[in-house]
């Protein structure tokens, strides 16, 4: 298997800020059912030789500089 890539979603981490955190510097604390079923779609993905992308949406009043 593999040539997979999964749209996840980077709430799977959790409340913020994680400006400037190395990759695999911060243990993911999804908080929604939605988050946590993307983690572990995100572990299938690449134990099978795929990729995972983890986009941010920033939106609005609340995102933190």
């Amino acid at each position: 298997m593999g040539g997979f890539v999964q749209l996840s979603t980077a709430a799977v981490h959790g409340n913020g800020p994680f400006r400037k955190t190395a990759e695999g510097a911060v243990e993911p604390r999804p908080l929604s059912p939605v988050s946590r079923s993307r983690l572990s779609g995100e572990r299938f993905v690449l134990g099978a030789g795929g990729a995972v992308l983890r986009p941010y949406l920033v939106y609005g009043r609340g995102d933190r500089p």
